[in-house]
């Protein structure tokens, strides 16, 4: 819970300083050329945890990420599932959903920060040429003591903050 409150004061500084920062972007880099591709291929990194021990945790997860794919949305779309954790990998794989890439979490339940570099690298090249549309991921989001809700949320097109008319000047 610390490091998710740190991480949600950290957006709300980028957010700030990309305020002022976004009036100063060349034109060919602004917001409003970060969009979705007409074409290409969708991402979904399904995240959950590397042991079993967390009940419907996985299952949960895995049922939103079945969701979301079902959505009309989202068919006709060419998609690449990936996961992260173990027992999520093999939840998927007996939906009849199979990754083409997994990887594995460590005893804090974050990825390495090299697969995340790796990952967002290889995501950001992809999007920047054309092949890729958009990536989301499905994970739970802690609600209260004992509460987790699955959620997808979408990394790229970046959603970026809208610059207020009053800070722009």
């Amino acid at each position: 819970m610390n490091r998710a409150g740190a991480v949600a004061r950290y957006r709300q500084e980028l957010e700030g300083i990309f305020a002022w920062v976004a009036p100063a972007l060349p034109e060919e880099q602004s917001h409003a050329e970060i969009q979705p591709r007409s074409a290409g291929r969708l991402i979904l990194l399904v995240i959950g945890t590397e042991r079993g021990l967390c009940g419907a945790f996985n299952d949960h997860v895995v049922a939103r990420a079945q969701q979301f794919l079902s959505q009309p949305a989202v068919e006709g779309t060419e998609v690449t599932l990936t996961s992260l954790g173990k027992q999520t990998a093999k939840a998927l794989r007996r939906l009849g959903r199979q990754p083409v890439w997994s990887g594995r979490l460590s005893g804090t339940a974050l990825p390495p920060l090299e697969v995340a570099s790796e990952l967002a690298a290889e995501w950001l090249d992809s999007y920047d040429r054309g092949q890729l549309s958009a990536v989301h991921v499905v994970h739970n989001l802690r609600r209260g003591v004992a509460g987790y809700t699955p959620v997808v949320t979408q990394l790229l097109p970046l959603d970026l903050p809208e610059v207020p008319a009053s800070d722009a000047e």
